[in-house]
């Protein structure tokens, strides 16, 4: 992005909380010509003034980009009011399927339901002059449904910056343990994440194979979610596998111990939700095995053990997730799906 004569004004709306991603946007803007700073979404409603600093007009700004998570309610005014350059960055919520898959979140899906309406309303209005960054496969889906275009100068895939640490685990020497496979499943506890289907695939596996197998579930549960959580430790309990199942549910971050004592890394495919565990993975040279949602658990077991057996079939998991991570998630790549949307944004005529 070749810097402007004058530096152009750029804010980035958020929740209350700034996280590194945003902190990244700031720095990567400003090392390219611009003057990007952070606004709460607090600072911009009359509600909180007595309380939050008001931010600056955003008229006073030549481009906005708003950082859409769940609290749209109270910027739709706000935007709709607004008739400058606008990317709007959304990043997907979890999918009400899951939500209502249990009655007891029966409460909590309603309010949902129409936060997502109001917002895709708006996308619909507003589809043609606004800039769409999407934080995952899932999210450009969405996008895409509501009306915007599947083309280059309104849509494009920005996924999150994740922290990697790439080919460590190539270069780590791990010894096996008394002849024992370390599997690990490491997403969201979530029933679109198919974490049944992959304790039901490892189960046949255990049935052929030779050595002992641990499984380490590492995943944050959400409250939410705690009956879906309740119910892989049910089926584990059937399949007779709970002495060799070790779940941690505290955090969502992965830690690089278990990603290094792990032989094989197992995920959903056909998963649009990005699942930063699985880059991390990728990157550091761990293999990750993708069992389909619609594939009999006996037949995945099968190419499982297939893949076990047979090095260079690992291997080409390994190559594959190498060649993910260089396409989509090195730090340079993101940065440059940013400075595009920027780039075209600022240069563009209208509103846009």
């Amino acid at each position: 992005m070749a810097k402007p004569s004058s530096q152009p004004r750029i804010a980035i709306i958020v929740d209350e909380t700034i996280d590194d991603s945003s902190r990244w946007m700031v720095k990567t803007l400003s090392a390219n010509g611009c003057r990007a700073e952070i606004i709460r979404s607090s600072q911009l409603s009359p509600r909180y003034a007595a309380h939050t600093p008001p931010a600056e007009p955003l008229e006073c700004y030549e481009l906005v980009i708003y950082r859409y998570r769940h609290c749209f309610a109270s910027l739709a005014a706000i935007l709709e009011q607004y008739g400058g350059k606008l990317i709007v960055y959304y990043c997907a919520d979890i999918a009400l399927s899951n939500l209502r898959a249990y009655p007891d979140n029966a409460a909590l899906i309603r309010p949902r339901e129409l936060a997502r309406q109001q917002f895709c309303e708006w996308v619909q209005a507003n589809a043609q002059r606004v800039y769409w960054l999407a934080d995952s496969a899932q999210a450009a889906a969405d996008l895409i449904a509501w009306g915007v275009g599947n083309v280059a100068h309104q849509l494009s895939i920005m996924p999150p910056l994740i922290a990697l640490e790439p080919g460590i685990y190539s270069s780590h020497t791990k010894p096996r343990l008394n002849n024992t496979l370390n599997i690990l499943l490491a997403d969201r506890l979530l029933p679109e994440s198919g974490q049944l289907k992959i304790l039901q695939t490892i189960h046949y596996y255990q049935q052929s194979a030779t050595c002992n197998i641990e499984l380490h579930i590492a995943a944050k549960t959400e409250p939410l979610f705690e009956t879906y959580r309740q119910e892989i430790d049910q089926l584990a309990r059937q399949l007779g596998m709970t002495p060799h199942v070790h779940t941690d549910t505290r955090t969502e971050t992965v830690a690089n111990t278990l990603l290094l004592q792990a032989d094989i890394m197992i995920t959903t495919a056909g998963n649009t939700r990005l699942s930063a565990a699985a880059v991390q993975a990728q990157a550091m040279g761990l293999a990750v095995f993708e069992v389909s949602k619609t594939e009999p658990a006996a037949e995945a077991a099968e190419r499982l053990a297939q893949t076990l057996r047979d090095p260079a079939a690992r291997e080409q998991l390994v190559l594959q997730g190498y060649r993910a991570i260089s396409q989509q998630h090195t730090a340079l790549a993101i940065e440059q799906r940013l400075l595009d949307a920027v780039t075209y944004s600022l240069i563009s005529t209208g509103s846009r």
